[in-house]
């Protein structure tokens, strides 16, 4: 008996030694899994791993890239153009106390020579700079161009007002101040002398600064305009919103009148329907009361003549 107990505990130590390498082997059968799938879920690869086959899906989907609406690109093309426009400005700025001393006051005796010399820097500057400048003002027209792709019907007329001014800055530019910065670097002025030369230059910055200020208007005017529009919409879509809650409201009223006038006719009928069965009811409970009494006075009647 004493063997026999002792080769069932080893046969019990054997199986449970197999249990544990099978659960050993599980546990890394399911970590190789696990981490399978987060390296497959890292290349946009969903794989499932299993210990005799694979099952594998197709690639996740990739999110779809929205285009930009055109409303969605107006901003960009207003960005644009007041960007141009006051790069502009900022340019005539720089030039303003050279021109102050030619065209403004008289008092300083070498302010001609300063303003020459200091156009005639401008002209030996390196031709990025210029190309800057250049590419600014193009800028400002593929705004201009984005904003009167499909324009508002109502405000068209101020893009292409804001458009041709830009345009004739763009003109006075190249038409005075560049042939300027190519006399003062030459000599060469034509008819008059460099002073009336440098004047002109003043004066056609002005000019500039004018019809740049009245893009700036005009955009601002643009601005607030649509703006104003949108709020206008607001306060209309509330009121109607308003009106239809009101609308709502009454004849929720209406309907909960018109439940409570049914629900007491209702009442009504059930309660003299109740009143004619009890009447029904009484004048069953006497009929049956005067067949009883006939019967009983007949009774008694065939008694009597039976004694």
């Amino acid at each position: 008996m004493g063997k026999i107990i002792i080769k069932k505990k080893k046969k019990e130590k054997k199986k449970k030694k197999k249990k544990k390498k099978k659960n050993i082997e599980l546990e890394s059968e399911r970590y190789e899994i696990k981490v399978r799938e987060k390296s497959d879920l890292l290349t946009n690869k969903i794989i499932f791993h299993y210990p005799f086959q694979t099952i594998s899906n197709p690639p996740l989907k990739k999110k779809m890239v929205r285009w930009m609406k055109y409303k969605e690109v107006v901003p960009i093309g207003t960005a644009l153009i007041v960007g141009a426009t006051t790069f502009g400005l900022g340019v005539i700025y720089g030039n303003w106390p050279y021109d102050l001393d030619t065209l403004w006051r008289h008092s300083v005796t070498d302010g001609f020579d300063k303003s020459l010399a200091h156009y005639q820097t401008w002209g030996n500057a390196p031709m990025y700079i210029h190309y800057t400048l250049h590419t600014v003002g193009f800028l400002g027209l593929v705004g201009h161009f984005i904003k009167l792709y499909k324009p508002d019907e109502e405000a068209k007329y101020f893009e292409y007002g804001s458009l041709g001014l830009f345009m004739i800055a763009i003109i006075i530019y190249l038409t005075n101040l560049r042939t300027g910065v190519t006399s003062c670097l030459s000599g060469q002025w034509g008819d008059v002398d460099y002073k009336t030369g440098l004047n002109v230059m003043a004066a056609s910055q002005v000019m500039i600064i004018l019809v740049l200020v009245g893009v700036l208007v005009l955009q601002g005017g643009l601005y607030y305009a649509q703006w104003y529009d949108e709020q206008l919409k607001l306060e209309f879509y509330e009121n109607e919103r308003r009106e239809a809650a009101a609308a709502a409201e009454a004849q929720a009223r209406e309907e909960e009148s018109l439940s409570k006038k049914s629900g007491k006719r209702g009442k009504k009928d059930v309660v003299v329907e109740e009143g004619d069965v009890a009447d029904e009811a009484d004048a069953v409970i006497e009929k049956d009361a005067g067949s009883t009494s006939v019967s009983g006075k007949k009774k008694s009647a065939a008694k009597k003549r039976r004694s």
